[in-house]
């Protein structure tokens, strides 16, 4: 799920991104690791 398609289910923009960060989390740890948090 892409943050766009998001919005389909997610009207608040910042539980959206929230909700992005646990799905990307999920599909590669690693990936998240390399990346500062906000």
């Amino acid at each position: 799920m892409t943050e766009d398609e998001c919005f389909f289910f997610v009207e608040d923009w910042l539980e959206c991104r929230r909700i992005g960060r646990v799905l990307r989390a999920k599909e590669g740890k690693r990936e998240t690791l390399r990346q500062p948090l906000p």
